[in-house]
């Protein structure tokens, strides 16, 4: 569940992303997931980002750099 908004998602979505199939996201499902999973928030953001418009994140483990704005960016 997200903790902020109090967005769940059921356990067949959660089969579906285990198979690797996509699922309508937001804000709040990324959320939830990342709750679900016990990860920050951001490492869910930076895989979902590479699954539906292939951005690969540098580390998204890593803390935002002042210097590139805050983002970690490297072509695919």
């Amino acid at each position: 569940m997200d903790p902020e908004t109090g967005t769940t998602i059921s356990r067949s979505t959660g089969g579906i992303l285990v198979t690797g199939s996509r699922i309508k996201i937001t804000p709040e499902v990324l959320g939830a997931i990342a709750t679900g999973l016990g990860v920050p928030l951001r490492l869910v953001q930076a895989a979902a980002a590479e699954q539906y418009v292939g951005l690969v994140l540098g580390d998204p483990a890593a803390p935002p750099s002042a210097s590139a704005g805050g983002r970690h960016l490297e072509e695919k």
